[in-house]
């Protein structure tokens, strides 16, 4: 069963069979020649046609190797040489652990069929993560690149048959992993429970107060080519006090609806007035170096959307 998206490419796997000495000087053969002359008679052809259902552009042979090396060059054309080497480490066995430390801060290291990966909240990223030593100006790009990797190695890694573990960052496990690598790096991460679920929420504050939840003000801090990478929700109660900041991150893709519909249902059961607001970029504060509420002044244009 093909799943959706998977592109035109369809790899039909088969084996040989026979003497250990008889294989070893095939595949030998096979490895340095079948790719450029592996290209199948009409009859076969034919053939592939008639019993797939399917309209043939290109049919050929080739060996494992010569699909890995493809992939390689491939990887490698669109600045992707890290993944390869991830990829490489699992799908060959490789003893030990291999570690990407990629240009945004990102990390991922795999041992095994497991990759471990670190998630930062955006107030972590630049508190104590990647971003700490970034200038104010640079704080919304750099954490924009960061999630851009770290959302295409996670999918890609996946896609290729890898449990990706995501673990939350904390200040300890940060002075850990750059003090440490391999089985010892592998260790520090496998400590920390790993995330669960599609979401993250990221509590900032919460009142005492029993007052029920009169206003919502829900900012979506959104990217115009990543979509929402974060969403800051604001209770107020009757009184316009403050009742709980939160921000909710989307682990998966499914989890941007989970948040939605949560959001949502939270709002019904209370009877409160929801408010959306949709600044178009991230909002942090100058002073804090944390994400914050947007106001209407944020809003480019007509931006806000009440329901």
């Amino acid at each position: 069963q093909r799943r959706p998206g998977s592109g035109p490419l369809l790899l039909l796997p088969f084996c040989f069979i026979g003497p250990q000495d008889d294989l070893t000087r095939l595949a030998r053969v096979m490895e340095d020649s079948l790719l450029q002359n592996g290209e199948v008679s009409l009859a076969t052809r034919e053939a592939f046609q008639q019993l797939f259902g399917l309209t043939v552009m290109s049919l050929s042979f080739a060996t494992i190797g010569d699909l890995c090396a493809l992939l390689r060059v491939q990887l490698d054309g669109n600045g992707l040489l890290s993944l390869w080497e991830l990829l490489e480490q699992s799908w060959f066995e490789r003893p030990g652990v291999h570690l990407a430390a990629l240009e945004g801060g990102n990390r991922f290291l795999v041992a095994g069929d497991h990759a471990h990966t670190l998630f930062y909240t955006f107030d972590d990223w630049v508190q104590f993560g990647p971003g700490r030593e970034l200038p104010m100006a640079g704080l919304s790009e750099g954490y924009r690149r960061w999630a851009y990797l770290q959302r295409q190695y996670s999918m890609a890694l996946e896609a290729y048959g890898l449990h990706v573990r995501w673990v939350l960052a904390n200040p300890q496990l940060e002075q850990t992993l750059a003090a440490v690598e391999g089985e010892a790096a592998k260790a520090a991460m496998r400590e920390i429970p790993c995330l669960s679920g599609d979401y993250l929420v990221e509590a900032i504050f919460q009142n005492d107060n029993e007052s029920l939840e009169q206003q919502m003000i829900i900012t979506n801090h959104a990217d115009p080519e990543l979509g929402t990478l974060a969403y800051t929700v604001m209770s107020l109660d009757a009184s316009g006090q403050l009742l709980r900041l939160e921000h909710h991150y989307p682990l998966r893709p499914q989890g941007l609806s989970v948040i939605i519909d949560r959001l949502i249902e939270r709002c019904a059961e209370q009877g409160t007035e929801r408010q959306v607001l949709h600044p178009g970029r991230l909002l942090y504060s100058e002073k804090g170096r944390s994400l914050r509420s947007a106001t209407v002044a944020d809003l480019p244009g007509s931006g806000e959307r009440v329901h």
